[in-house]
């Protein structure tokens, strides 16, 4: 366990890069049978770029969701490990895209298969454990806002060194675009969502309730340098009838100090979301009982 809490220190890049991952930006009826979405119609030969922007219009357009998540990080051994660490979670929920809430069930197969419980609910964060249910403080998530997955349509393409169509593949029975992307950090991090993001997790961290914009461009400039060593790739895989996303892939490699500072060493995380329907009925209310999260808590 000592191996897993130190190499959770560069854990903290990692995240903001998957973050980073969600946030860059009528006719016949068709799709799966009940989720009322439009057949959309692209125009022949359409390039890798207009195909994605249509798909985030379309996505945007949706009212409600059903996802499924598969989370990996792998931890590579120090020079005295002999075995790499992995912290592996799977769960699945839904997402009301009209007012943010969500709920969903998360499994961590390490731990014994240790199941929990989030909700977001006016934008306020619980999770449960053991019964129960803990509400995080402000600035603190305990799950993806899939509302950034989709965002900035107009400025979206920027947010992209490299669009590139793969070849077309099936995702749960729906044909599919395969699109792969390379993200361009330099314009992503200069976003405001995305500055407020990194000020309210600095801010959580540093205990504190203020920061100079001087300050937060300074972390912004570092999150730069730090995010150009790190090898990130998204893959979209998008519906041909309605243009909704059906799954997404995202592979980040970042390389960070051991705990004895001697040597670099390539963490790995890799988030995987599908789609499977939308306009899906969503229940969501806030849990009756819950304490404040302080941390370390038994």
């Amino acid at each position: 366990m000592r191996r897993n809490y130190r190499a959770l220190a560069a854990v903290p890049l990692l995240m903001l890069a998957g973050m980073l991952a969600f946030t860059a930006g009528c006719g016949s009826k068709g799709g799966v049978p009940g989720e009322g979405l439009p057949k959309r119609e692209l125009p022949e030969n359409a390039t890798p770029q207009k195909i994605l922007l249509e798909a985030v219009k379309a996505t945007e357009e949706v009212q409600t969701l059903e996802f499924r998540m598969d989370y990996t990080i792998l931890i590579p051994p120090s020079d005295k490990e002999t075995k790499a660490a992995t912290l592996h979670m799977q769960g699945d929920g839904v997402f009301d895209v009209r007012n943010g809430n969500s709920r969903a069930t998360v499994t961590w197969l390490e731990w014994n298969n240790f199941q929990t419980e989030y909700i977001i609910f006016e934008g306020r964060h619980y999770f449960k454990v053991y019964n129960n249910w803990y509400e995080m403080p402000a600035g603190m998530t305990v799950g993806p806002d899939i509302s950034d997955m989709t965002r900035n349509t107009s400025e979206y393409l920027n947010n992209f060194q490299t669009i590139s169509r793969m070849d077309d593949e099936e995702v749960n029975g729906r044909d599919c675009f395969h699109i792969s992307m390379v993200p361009n950090f330099e314009n992503i991090l200069e976003q405001p969502e995305i500055k407020d993001f990194i000020k309210r997790t600095v801010l959580v961290e540093s205990g504190s309730d203020m920061m100079s914009e001087e300050k937060l461009q300074e972390k912004i400039e570092q999150y730069k340098q730090e995010l150009q060593k790190t090898g990130v790739s998204y893959e979209y895989w998008i519906d041909k009838e309605t243009l909704t996303m059906r799954r997404t892939y995202y592979k980040i490699e970042a390389k960070a100090p051991s705990a004895d500072d001697k040597e670099q060493r390539t963490f790995q995380i890799i988030m995987e979301m599908a789609f499977p329907k939308y306009n899906v009925d969503v229940q969501v209310s806030r849990p009756e009982v819950a304490m404040q999260w302080k941390g370390n808590q038994q």
